[in-house]
């Protein structure tokens, strides 16, 4: 890129795009989370409280990932809207 090009080009900038982004990382987070958590059980045999407490927390991280993935999927339906939008008036 020239320095032209550059003093023109602007980086991608919108809510969704910055949320999806985040969204990516928070991810990558809970699925550790997941794998050490799943990895934990095995500490804890003949501990049912303990195991409990384990179960409890994967479907709760299990839960929050599903909430991640609707909300890319609402993010990725609007940045489709706008693309869609953004085609049909520059025509």
């Amino acid at each position: 890129m020239n320095e032209e090009q550059q003093k023109e080009y602007v980086r991608p900038f919108t809510c969704d795009w910055v949320i999806l982004k985040t969204a990516s990382k928070i991810k990558e987070s809970i699925d550790l989370s997941i794998g050490k958590t799943f990895e934990r059980q095995l500490d804890f045999e003949g501990d049912t409280e303990k195991q409990s407490e384990v179960f409890k927390t994967l479907s709760i991280l299990h839960n929050l990932r599903k909430q991640i993935d609707d909300i890319e999927k609402q993010c990725r339906t609007r940045e489709k809207e706008r693309a869609n939008v953004s085609r049909s008036t520059s025509s």
